[in-house]
């Protein structure tokens, strides 16, 4: 009996031993924090510099397009640098330099567009080798809950210094913005890549054998239905909350990003495909509610609630996690391509705006809408679980060693 509580704590021990949140682990999440924050302000930076809507609008496209076409690029032909490390130097100056152009933007229309496509490349040139850098750096059965707290912290965070951006000149804004930008330089300084950098790359394959890998694509067609219903569903929603605006952009990244933390911690106890199904049923569910009902207000706000915990479910583990545990090879070529759809959705709403508004009755929307998130079940249910099935005991053995170790106490007690 003695020596089997000396075994249980043991295993304790060892199970809590280690952190997310350790000085190795830090830095991945320090990068992509700061690099996924810098494309929401810049989200900002543009709707800031456009003259008219229209010029907005042609400005976002080209500003996701870029960062799309430059991040296939980036995993095509950045990889095969030997020193990782120069990669990184190198995409977060560019980045700084580029972020300092909004300046000189007001008065040329082109130069302004010609910004937006370098903010994206900026941005996208690195971003798998970022992703992928994650993906090395940290556990299987930590991916969740480091995902989570990013993307938490990204979605609470970014909100907060965009509105205290907006209010600058474009001047101070441009150096507000490039500062942010460079803030994350020193991390790579203390990051060590050589284990990153001997990790075998088939540099010589191309894309069309990435994606002959059955498990992406089935993951990929349910995350790029959720970015074009997401696109276009939310459409309709504004055009009957338009006094509600202002709360609700306040409120869903504050859900969403508390709901990225608790997937995040879920999907590392359950798996990732659970989190992925429950995270789109309850959507699907929503947006056939609203389209049976009539969307008043509060229905509306407990619709955008709802989209808000789906935006965190989904985001976490289709954004950071997954792509990186599909890939058989080439992870920065998975990640490319998974995190297309997460820029496409901006894409697919510029793009259907005239149609959606044509539309007089929300019914058949949301209808649609519903019917399309139903359809992204169908891949998830042949997609296999991508968090390995003795990670999932490790952490059933986590909960038992802790209520054995609790029984312990309460008997030690009594005596």
């Amino acid at each position: 009996m003695h020596a089997t509580s000396h075994v249980v704590v043991a295993m304790h021990i060892q199970l809590r031993g280690s952190s997310v949140f350790r000085g190795e682990n830090l830095i991945p999440l320090a990068l992509l924090f700061n690099t996924f924050s810098w494309f929401f302000i810049g989200q900002m930076m543009i709707s800031k510099i456009g003259a008219t809507d229209d010029a907005t609008a042609c400005m976002h496209l080209a500003y996701c397009m870029a960062i799309i076409l430059s991040a296939v690029v980036g995993a095509q032909f950045l990889t095969k640098i030997r020193r990782q490390q120069n990669l990184f130097l190198f995409w977060l100056v560019f980045g700084s330099l580029v972020s300092l152009l909004p300046m000189a933007t007001s008065n040329s229309p082109m130069f302004a567009i010609a910004t937006a496509i370098l903010m994206g490349i900026s941005l996208g040139i690195g971003l798998p080798s970022c992703l992928a850098y994650f993906t090395y750096s940290m556990p299987i059965e930590k991916r969740g809950k480091a995902g989570g707290t990013l993307l938490m912290l990204t979605f609470i965070c970014a909100p907060l210094v965009a509105n205290f951006m907006f209010p600058l000149n474009l001047v101070m804004i441009s150096i507000v913005f490039s500062l942010w930008r460079g803030w994350s330089l020193p991390f790579v300084f203390k990051a060590s890549f050589k284990g990153f950098e001997e990790i075998p790359r088939r540099g010589e394959s191309n894309f069309f054998t990435v994606v002959k890998n059955r498990q992406l694509y089935l993951y990929f067609i349910a995350w790029l239905m959720f970015s074009f219903v997401d696109g276009f569903g939310s459409l309709s929603l504004e055009s009957h909350l338009k006094n509600y605006l202002g709360i609700l952009r306040v409120v869903e990244p504050i859900v969403a990003g508390l709901s990225a933390l608790g997937a995040g911690i879920v999907s590392d106890w359950t798996g990732r495909k659970r989190v992925l199904l429950f995270g789109f049923i309850s959507l699907g569910l929503a947006y056939a509610t609203i389209g049976i009902f009539t969307p008043e207000p509060i229905l509306t706000v407990l619709f955008f609630i709802v989209n808000g915990i789906a935006i965190g479910l989904l985001s976490v583990v289709f954004t950071i996690v997954l792509w990186g545990e599909v890939a058989t090879s080439d992870i920065e070529k998975n990640y490319a391509i998974g995190e297309a759809p997460f820029f496409l959705t901006l894409i697919i709403s510029i793009l259907a705006t005239p149609y959606v508004r044509s539309i007089s009755g929300t019914a058949s929307v949301f209808s649609l809408a519903a019917f399309f998130l139903f359809i992204a079940v169908i891949p998830l249910l042949y997609a296999r679980e991508t968090l390995p099935q003795r990670k999932i005991e490790a952490r059933q053995l986590k909960i038992y060693t802790e209520e054995a170790l609790k029984m312990r106490q309460k008997t030690e007690q009594r005596r």
